[in-house]
């Protein structure tokens, strides 16, 4: 799958692309990518953990379903070093490939988002004025204007 990953990423190279986003937020074959092309390449994970590493003192991750979560914590956190601001990492119990609008409605992916982020909060030691890293791209746009909404009931 790696090999595919970095074809593309040569491709998109020599198509002109600036910068190349991994979408895929176990972050499969980036360094792989990164050492193929001359043009920024980054993940969603490195990127998006980082990121809250900077603007808060603990901050969560809130992921799909426990088995992504598992493999998160045991690769990626310490490996990227950010355990030492992380308060946990926490699941919402839904396979990626079943959050699809017509396959689990939108209302019921946020609403399952927001109670998992409010037991960051509350029971993992995470800051309500810190980011909850949502580690799906395919959290919808729906979702997503929902959590917002709804994420001041968090603080």
């Amino acid at each position: 799958m790696h090999q595919r990953h970095v074809e593309r990423c040569i491709l998109a190279e020599q198509q002109g692309y600036d910068a190349i986003v991994n979408s895929c937020v176990s972050d499969p074959g980036l360094f792989e990518m990164r050492s193929v092309v001359d043009i920024p390449v980054t993940g969603c994970f490195e990127s998006a953990t980082h990121l809250a590493a900077t603007m808060g003192a603990r901050w969560s991750v809130v992921t799909v379903e426990e088995v992504v979560a598992k493999r998160f914590d045991k690769l990626l956190v310490d490996f990227y070093g950010v355990r030492q601001s992380m308060a946990s990492i926490r699941h919402i119990g839904i396979r990626a490939s079943q959050l699809y609008p017509e396959i689990t409605p939108t209302e019921e992916v946020a609403r399952r988002v927001i109670e998992v982020s409010r037991k960051c909060i509350e029971e993992d030691g995470a800051r309500s004025s810190s980011p909850v890293v949502r580690s799906c791209p395919r959290f919808s746009p729906g979702t997503s204007s929902r959590i917002l909404w709804r994420s001041s009931a968090l603080r």
